[in-house]
């Protein structure tokens, strides 16, 4: 089984169900929630790839996940700047389209892991926010995170002390993204 990029969208539970977000992602992408092959899209992001649509409401939690699997979505030296240009892409248009989104998240399948017991978006904090390798949210957003790139109305911050997202690094990309050499050395 694949290992799956998780871009995760968190949204106000209540003003979500009052737009019919979940409704909008799927006819945003022509989606089915589940599991399809992705051979055509408008979105070079999805193209050839297996995605996973799935929406998360809990009863006990204000605000709901949204979650866009990607499998074979890997970040090389080579292709780390097309990557997230792609996810950038998206996310805008998601961010434009979908007004009950919070923020969203990137990461390789710990999602679950960093948000599990937060049961209010008020309490997801810079401290969380920080565990995730790539961070969307709006421009104008109220963290005192500093984006490293801006695309539409998205402040995307990559958190270089998050899980390493490189298959294969390089020292050379391991340190153009501020991680030590010791560091590197160990991915060798």
């Amino acid at each position: 089984m694949p290992e799956y990029f998780d871009l995760t969208f968190f949204l106000d539970k209540e003003k979500a169900k009052k737009e019919q977000a979940e409704d909008k992602f799927l006819k945003l992408f022509t989606f089915h929630e589940g599991r399809q092959e992705v051979l055509n899209h408008q979105y070079p992001l999805f193209v050839g790839k297996e995605v996973y649509f799935s929406v998360y409401e809990y009863d006990e939690v204000d605000y709901i996940e949204i979650g866009i699997y990607l499998s074979e979505f890997v970040f090389t030296p080579k292709n780390f700047e097309k990557n997230i240009n792609r996810l950038l892409q998206v996310v805008d248009v998601c961010f434009n389209q979908i007004n009950s989104i919070l923020f969203a998240t990137g990461i390789y399948e710990l999602t679950y892991d960093y948000i599990k017991g937060i049961n209010f978006y008020k309490n997801v904090n810079e401290s969380v926010l920080s565990k995730f390798p790539i961070l969307f949210l709006k421009s104008g957003h109220s963290f005192s995170f500093l984006p490293t790139y801006n695309y539409g109305c998205v402040s995307c911050v990559i958190n270089k002390d998050a899980q390493n997202i490189y298959a294969n690094p390089t020292k050379e990309i391991m340190v153009d993204y501020g991680l030590s050499f010791k560091e590197a050395d160990k991915e060798e």
